[in-house]
């Protein structure tokens, strides 16, 4: 019987019982541990859930929350009035739009100092490069001749827009000025209100005896077209009153790239008017490019109120606004 058992297994099924203990073993070691019910829950809590994906409507184009629908609604609304998506106002002073249709933000005022008076009701809110040009200007005057105080009328009122008796003055880019003045004698005095003069330099009306002075109203121009700081675009002035500032300035022989400046800026109406102060307006600032138009829009045919579609005007234009 011994004898018997010692001989199994036959030697020819030796190999391949080998071959199958081997795959056995190289199976077991490959395949995942098992993981108990208390586990896989413990996993799955960790996992945080898949979020659906945006639905597509049916332009092919995501569909996100409300909140952001809400928002992009808007903005294609607001695209839709202007022609372009804001997203967000400009920041600090801006004059926006044109100067007889726009508004003024975040403007500076303009307030009575030593050498420069605002006239009393005068609505005086400007970008700060015009408000710092008229005071810088004043300055000038007075220091070259004493004793002289400009005269300011009304600039914008705060925020822009629309300003009972002028047709411009919306974007804090306009400002009145009153003439320096003096008696009959030739002494400087202090008008406390706008004055009309005729191209004689004499008044219109009262005080009877004032007269316009060339000497300090051809100072303000220079300190104004001299100013590097701002770029004065027009000055409006009557007709009479142009051609004695000019005259003023050859006899005294200013420079001819001054000269020449001057006559390209001093404007005058066809009317009469512009008798009684200086109109300046200053160009659109280089931070305010792309809010700021520079010229007034001109009223379209048939059309009574200012400003009204039309293409901008220029200094050739035929009409000049107040």
């Amino acid at each position: 019987m011994l004898r018997r058992l010692s001989l199994w297994p036959p030697r020819a099924l030796a190999p391949a019982l080998s071959t199958l203990l081997l795959l056995a073993t190289t199976a077991a070691s490959a395949a995942p541990p098992s993981q108990s019910p208390h586990a896989k829950s413990q996993e799955q809590q960790r996992t945080p859930p898949r979020r659906p994906a945006p639905e597509s409507s049916s332009t092919g184009k995501k569909v996100g929350p409300p909140q952001q629908q809400k928002a992009k609604g808007e903005a294609s609304s607001r695209g839709a009035k202007t022609g372009t998506i804001i997203d967000k106002k400009p920041k600090g002073s801006m004059s926006l739009g044109a100067p007889n249709r726009g508004q003024l933000q975040g403007g500076q005022r303009l307030r009575s100092t030593r050498h420069l008076e605002v006239r009393p009701g005068a609505r005086t809110w400007g970008v700060p490069q015009l408000v710092q040009a008229l005071q810088r200007a004043a300055t000038s005057v007075n220091k070259k001749f004493g004793h002289s105080v400009l005269l300011v009328g009304d600039l914008s009122k705060q925020g822009g827009g629309e300003l009972d008796g002028h047709r411009s003055h919306q974007t804090g880019r306009d400002a009145d000025l009153g003439f320096y003045a003096t008696n009959s004698r030739g002494k400087p005095i202090q008008l406390k209100r706008f004055v009309a003069f005729d191209g004689a330099g004499e008044s219109r009306g009262t005080p009877s005896w004032a007269r316009f002075d060339d000497a300090r109203n051809w100072a303000l121009v220079q300190a104004l077209l001299e100013d590097r700081n701002v770029n004065i675009r027009y000055l409006i002035v009557s007709s009479g009153l142009r051609t004695r500032l000019l005259a003023h300035a050859a006899r005294k022989k200013v420079p001819k790239e001054l000269l020449d400046r001057a006559l390209a800026t001093l404007i005058s109406p066809k009317d009469s008017s512009h008798d009684d102060h200086f109109h300046i307006r200053i160009g659109c600032p280089e931070t305010m490019r792309g809010t700021c138009i520079e010229e007034s829009f001109v009223r379209s045919a048939g059309s009574p109120a200012a400003g009204a579609p039309g293409s901008p005007e220029s200094a050739a234009a035929s009409e000049v606004y107040d």
